[in-house]
């Protein structure tokens, strides 16, 4: 069964990303010294190059591997950044150039998201609570517990989860 969830209809694997775990640069890495160059017209321009740096990912199967910054940066850009402004990489010749970027645009897809949920009130309609005091008034206005057996659904089926992780590890 595990080895049918990792691997689609053609053969190809595929892997589901759990996090980064390490770092480590080779020769090849650009030293922090030379993390700008002049242009034509005599600006400091950035250098745009992840060359000589590996992340460690670790996978849902728990297996780790080494992929390089640029592979694992087109992937999970989001992820990467954060793992590098944590870690103070972030002012590194490899990160400096895209993580801040990257970084807001995350929030401003944080914030548009947030914007929308908070202005859809109904789905179908039906009303859709914001919190759990919200959702149990929706219950007692319609005469039933449709939303109080909701809550509880997903509160055992997180619990399961948890406790299944807890056993595999």
């Amino acid at each position: 069964e595990n080895m049918y969830a990792q691997v689609d209809p053609e053969g190809t694997r595929h892997g589901i990303f759990i996090g980064i775990v390490d770092h480590r640069a080779d020769d090849e890495a650009i030293h922090p010294d030379c993390k700008t160059y002049k242009d034509k017209h005599g600006r400091d321009q950035p250098r745009m190059t992840t060359k000589g740096w590996e992340l460690c990912v670790q996978w849902a199967d728990e297996s780790t591997s080494w992929l390089p910054l640029c592979d694992t940066k087109c992937s999970n850009p989001i992820e990467v950044a954060e793992y590098a402004v944590a870690n103070k990489l972030a002012e590194l010749p490899a990160f400096l150039w895209w993580v801040r970027t990257t970084l807001r645009k995350r929030d401003r897809f944080i914030k548009k998201v947030k914007t929308r949920y908070f202005k859809r009130t109904h789905k179908f309609g039906i009303a859709l609570p914001k919190t759990v005091r919200e959702a149990l008034e929706i219950d007692r206005r319609n005469g039933d517990h449709m939303w109080r057996d909701a809550i509880a659904k997903e509160k055992w089926v997180t619990s399961s989860l948890r406790l299944s992780s807890r056993m595999t590890t």
